[in-house]
């Protein structure tokens, strides 16, 4: 009934809208009604019919784009685990412990790569490429693993961890030749979670697991760092459950649900839940067990690692080459300017970008993987055709350029929540921690960004969040600027042929009207047949500029096959034209034509200079 109702409202105000414009559009109706000033009446009435057809499209605009946006508000929430579930995630973790269907070294590193990324993620280096209509990221990882008993075995390597609710398109993982590699499915990964929960619980536990001694049958507390190579002599994992502190078990089960809760889940409201599971032990758990735990939990409650299993054979001295690869979808970065445009149509840039069939010029890339390793290389590689007009290194909440006196902070700051203040030391222009540096490779033309951070990343001290890299291209000259004022120019020229032939009195003809179609057909072609597999397109100028081209040569023909349009007063002509019609279009397509000629000319005299800054090229840089 809900689908039928909105389906005869859409018919009926795209019936009511087709009938008002029908019967304004046509003449006479009206007339005959009035004694006098018939056509003036009419004229009006018409208008108002017009008037009142845009509007009802606008109504019918509006409501078919309500009816886009409902199924998003209909969207039904994941189910979440209940405790029958997570009780029976836990035995099947202990069982896997006890059988060595998990061994302690998988967990061990697992744990390890999820706590402290930075210090066992070395390097981590990232690669976007253009050329698709999608993003195409590579990323290369070099890890080194923390050494465990059996070295002689595969290891397992959380790669990638996605935020909970994302899904990962075109997914491929590999080693450092390229050949395929494996990962562990979404159960495996849930139990091997709940496995290093369970070893991270009793590693803090403080005095609360006991294991019988052999002699006396009486309880001797085990160290929390008594986790090396076997779980515990005498004990299972599952007996050891069986006689947990029940406080240690609650906190246990409200720590799991927060690591297998489904969607998109707040880091905030996450790390208030385990904070409040935590309070449940109390003393019951060291300090530093308790902050292993809190690092643990809140890592895997927001996002969902992605687990590797990486050969014996690919890993040498406790070190490893992987690498992925994935496609990824951009989303709108243009901003709400509140212009003419905005306030008449609620039109931005970005969406008479949209609407004219130009792919946008910039793109901004969040660099969460350099907040996990210890040193991050990222690659934006551009189309052949463009080049790199602007790269800029900004946070996120305030949109300023990343400064070498900023320090990061543990906390939001200031009314955009940013996570950095700036140093009061005034002696030091540099950050304050040595250790952290970063560098964007300077512009001379070429069609890609190259940023390196170096120390950005840390898991016991304050790090630098929410921080993204923007690019912006252009066209590598000529570009569609110069076919645009090719095309321009012609138009000019042709515009001003017809106006002197007319305004001369000259017989008509058809063949000043034929070479007028040549320019709007080549500004029609120009305009929209470019640029369809990259994503980042053409110029907005250019576009702009061959529409007017294409509409004054299409207005130009309709005037030049009807009546005289009279002259200018005094005998004035401007390069032979005296008609005001046609002095008009010649003045459009002039401005036209100079404006894109102009713009085309820095655009050039800009690329030039960029190839020409010695200052920006190394001695190691070829030139030509």
């Amino acid at each position: 009934m809900a689908r039928r109702s909105l389906s005869v409202v859409t018919v009926g105000l795209s019936l009511t809208a087709g009938g008002l414009l029908a019967t304004g559009a046509t003449s006479g109706l009206f007339r005959g009604r009035f004694a006098n000033n018939g056509d003036e009446f009419e004229r009006w009435i018409r208008v108002g019919l017009v008037v009142a057809a845009a509007a009802v499209g606008l109504l019918l605009f509006q409501w078919l784009k309500y009816r886009l946006a409902e199924p998003a508000r209909r969207k039904v929430p994941p189910p979440q685990p209940d405790p029958r579930l997570l009780r029976k995630l836990r035995d099947d973790a202990a069982k896997a412990l006890d059988e060595h269907h998990l061994r302690l070294d998988d967990v061990l590193t697992f744990v390890a790569l999820v706590i402290d990324p930075p210090r066992h993620r070395q390097r981590v280096a990232e690669t976007v490429g253009l050329e698709e209509r999608v993003i195409t990221q590579h990323v290369s990882v070099e890890f080194a693993l923390p050494p465990v008993a059996t070295p002689d075995v595969p290891r397992y390597v959380p790669v990638l961890s996605p935020m909970k609710g994302q899904l990962v398109d075109n997914f491929r993982l590999a080693d450092a030749s390229g050949r395929s590699l494996s990962d562990l499915s979404f159960v495996e990964t849930t139990r091997l979670a709940a496995a290093g929960l369970i070893l991270l619980l009793q590693n803090a536990a403080v005095g609360v697991i006991a294991a019988p001694e052999p002699d006396d049958g009486g309880d001797q507390l085990l160290p929390p760092d008594q986790i090396t190579a076997e779980p515990v002599p005498e004990k299972t994992i599952t007996e050891l459950l069986e006689k947990l502190d029940p406080r240690l078990g609650d906190a246990y089960l409200f720590l799991l649900q927060e690591i297998t809760w489904r969607g998109r889940v707040d880091p905030a409201t996450a790390a208030e839940n385990i904070a409040s599971s935590l309070d449940l032990v109390g003393t019951l758990i060291s300090a530093d067990g308790r902050r292993q735990l809190q690092l643990y939990v809140l890592a895997l409650s927001v996002a969902y690692p992605i687990v590797a299993v990486a050969p014996k054979e690919i890993v040498a001295g406790n070190r490893v080459l992987l690498r992925y690869e994935r496609a990824l979808v951009p989303a709108a970065l243009s901003k709400r300017r509140r212009g003419l445009m905005r306030v008449l149509l609620g039109l931005n840039r970005g969406m008479l970008r949209v609407m004219l069939g130009i792919k946008p010029y910039q793109i901004a890339l969040p660099l969460q993987l350099a907040s996990t390793a210890a040193s991050y290389h990222m690659r934006l590689n551009g189309p052949d055709n463009k080049y790199v007009l602007g790269q800029h290194f900004l946070c996120h909440g305030c949109g300023l350029d990343v400064a070498r006196d900023w320090v990061p902070t543990a906390d939001p700051q200031g009314e955009f929540g940013c996570f950095h203040t700036t140093t009061t030391d005034s002696e030091s222009p540099r950050v304050r921690d040595p250790d952290r540096h970063f560098r964007l490779r300077p512009r001379s033309g070429q069609s890609f960004v190259h940023l390196y951070l170096r120390g950005f990343g840390s898991s016991t001290k304050p790090y630098f969040r929410d921080l993204y890299l923007l690019a912006q291209f252009k066209e590598v000259p000529p570009g569609s600027r110069a076919a645009a004022a090719v095309t321009a120019a012609a138009c000019t020229a042709l515009v001003g042929l017809m106006g002197h032939l007319v305004s001369a009195n000259t017989q008509p003809a058809s063949v000043p009207a034929l070479l007028l179609a040549i320019p709007a057909a080549a500004a029609s072609w120009f305009g929209f047949a470019g640029d369809a597999q990259t994503l980042v397109g053409s110029s907005l100028l250019a576009r702009l500029s061959q529409l007017v081209t294409a509409a004054v040569c299409f207005v130009a023909i309709g005037v030049y096959f009807t009546s005289h349009h009279g002259h200018l007063p005094g005998g004035i002509a401007i390069v032979g034209i005296s008609e005001p019609v046609w002095v008009g279009l010649f003045a459009v397509s002039a401005i036209n034509f100079l404006y894109v000629s102009y713009r085309f000319a820095l655009k050039l005299q800009r690329y030039h200079s960029l190839l020409r800054k010695r200052e920006q090229v190394d001695l190691e840089d070829p030139l030509w």
